[in-house]
């Protein structure tokens, strides 16, 4: 299932009008470990904090390429529309001492087209329903990313005063679900801007895909869009999952 899942999203990724033709943006961010943090923790938060510099990137390349003024995108709408439409390919990740301490590093590209941005902005705005699951997304993967650098701060200050071990076992659990919630949430944002644009919801560009990774009878999974968000997030999920157990 996992390699029938992978091949839908790289069918995805290659086929015609799916890949952007614009900017290919690249980040990076080093993780410094303290001593409760393991090497999955510390490629998550690498590259919870790589996505979110690729994503500010994007942001910055769409608003100068697209007219921000007189009503037609504001600022919001553009951010909203790069963390929603950026799909994050790990490029690089690694774990490794920097002295006596260890640190994990992840690099992160994503493509970004300008061209795509006015079209699926305006579906957005007829979609009320979507816009709101957007803002909403758009709010709680803020959330998680606030939550997992004041947790990290709080473990670091734990482990300053040798607090009780319980206490930290707690706090490294809540921050472990902060980031898995982060994690997921980008991906609802994906999934549900890309399950809502006129080139997912094509039956042919579907079926095409669905035929070439032999999932034919998967087809009518994706006749709704909760179903192709579900599909989509288990997709995503898995590839980011195993790239960083390795």
């Amino acid at each position: 299932m996992f390699l029938a899942l992978t091949a839908v999203l790289l069918i995805l990724a290659s086929a015609p009008g799916a890949r952007a033709q614009g900017e290919t943006l690249y980040s990076e961010y080093t993780y410094v470990m303290g001593e409760r943090d393991s090497m999955l923790d510390g490629k998550k938060i690498s590259f919870v904090e790589a996505k979110r510099l690729l994503t500010e990137k994007a942001g910055t390349y769409l608003e100068s390429t697209t007219q921000v003024s007189e009503g037609v995108l504001t600022q919001d709408e553009i951010q909203t529309y790069a963390m929603a439409s950026l799909r994050v390919e790990i490029v690089e990740q690694c774990v490794k001492p920097r002295g006596e301490q260890m640190t994990a590093y992840t690099k992160v590209k994503g493509d970004v087209d300008a061209s795509n941005m006015p079209r699926d902005v305006a579906a957005i705005k007829k979609n009320q329903e979507l816009k709101e699951d957007l803002d909403r997304q758009k709010v709680e993967l803020e959330n998680t990313h606030s939550q997992v650098e004041e947790l990290n701060e709080k473990i670091r200050k734990l482990e300053e005063r040798k607090a009780p071990d319980q206490e930290i076992r707690r706090t490294v659990a809540r921050r472990e679900a902060a980031l898995d919630g982060n994690i997921t949430q980008g991906m609802a944002m994906f999934c549900s801007l890309a399950c809502s644009t006129a080139r997912l919801r094509d039956t042919q560009f579907v079926q095409t895909m669905f035929q070439n990774a032999g999932m034919a009878p998967m087809l009518s999974m994706l006749m709704g869009p909760e179903e192709c968000s579900a599909l989509c997030i288990e997709v995503q999920r898995s590839l980011v999952g195993s790239l960083l157990a390795q």
